[in-house]
């Protein structure tokens, strides 16, 4: 599994990043957010099992198919992403 992370925060409190994980068989999370003084707010795209797209709050899930392998394993979409 791959891991990636960053963050940068500007002098006015401002703070940008972004952080995921793809895992061997192509399953994916990648988070970008940003929390300022209007408050924390992210977009996550994923392609993993039980993900749906969705407007939850101030995060965008944006899902796409699991890929084939997973499919082919049978693992089915049991309850949907939430944002932690």
């Amino acid at each position: 599994m791959t891991q990636h992370r960053a963050e940068i925060a500007d002098g006015t409190g401002a703070v940008r990043g972004k952080y995921g994980f793809t895992d061997p068989q192509g399953l994916f999370r990648n988070v970008e957010y940003i929390a300022d003084v209007n408050g924390y707010r992210a977009v996550i795209r994923s392609n993993e099992p039980g993900a749906i797209s969705q407007s939850a709050g101030d995060a965008v899930f944006l899902v796409r198919p699991p890929p084939p392998a997973v499919i082919a394993q049978g693992l089915r979409r049991p309850v949907p992403l939430v944002a932690v």
